[in-house]
């Protein structure tokens, strides 16, 4: 197998008040992508979708806090993203402050990409979703929603992506090893309403064919002369 590696380049983007957000942002090695959202304040908006050069992504997990979202989209299972350069296309159930952030990863397996999200919201810092289904060999990705005039900080035992930390929607994004029981957790400040959403990447297999352990089968399959009865060599 082949672990999952985050690949290329993540890109960001963000909007106030408005019916949709679409971004630019391309694809050169990856066959996964994952995107998170942080939306707020519109109450009880939802984000209704995210499409990839038109195709639509899949919402993975959505958590709340205070009319604030954090969702989480990624490549539909049984599938790869386009590659190149494309648009990202965000659209809420009714306008209201979006932000974006689009990773890409690879080795992902892509019959079954995901395990099985989890989520938490809060407003003390720090905040962690834990007991993350995951496992050695897979790589959790995230995503972090802020309010507005706050700043996070990613634990160390995690890797940033995207950290907008501004006085808009704030929106995060890291990634880390998988393990048994996980967790991720991020820091803030001052204390404010926040939601995490978190899913385990699964490996992808790498394509080699199990080794034949009699390999004379595979002459005497094809007619090819062993000196063995039925080998195919003439007498």
């Amino acid at each position: 197998m082949a672990d999952p590696v985050f690949t290329d380049t993540a890109t960001f983007a963000r909007v106030s008040a408005a019916a949709s957000l679409t971004f630019s942002h391309t694809i050169t090695n990856g066959n996964y992508l994952h995107c998170g959202v942080s939306s707020g304040l519109a109450v009880g908006h939802t984000i209704s979708s995210l499409t990839w050069n038109g195709t639509a992504q899949t919402n993975v997990i959505s958590e709340i806090r205070n009319n604030q979202r954090a969702t989480i989209f990624g490549t539909p299972a049984g599938t790869t993203p386009a590659t190149g350069t494309f648009d990202i296309v965000v659209t809420p159930s009714t306008s209201t402050n979006i932000a974006c952030g689009a990773c890409n990863y690879n080795n992902v397996n892509t019959t079954t990409n995901r395990g099985t999200p989890t989520s938490v919201n809060n407003n003390v810092s720090p905040a962690s979703v834990a007991s993350i289904s995951s496992a050695a060999g897979e790589l959790i990705v995230d995503c972090l929603m802020l309010a507005p005039g706050t700043t996070a900080t990613v634990d160390a035992a995690q890797t940033q992506r995207v950290n907008n930390n501004a006085t808009n929607q704030i929106c995060a994004m890291s990634d880390k090893p998988g393990a048994v029981n996980e967790t991720m957790t991020w820091t803030f400040t001052p204390n404010d309403s926040l939601a995490i959403a978190a899913v385990s990447l699964k490996p992808s297999v790498d394509g080699r064919t199990t080794k034949n352990i009699h390999p004379w089968t595979l002459g005497l399959n094809a007619g090819i002369g062993l000196g063995l009865p039925g080998g195919g060599q003439g007498s």
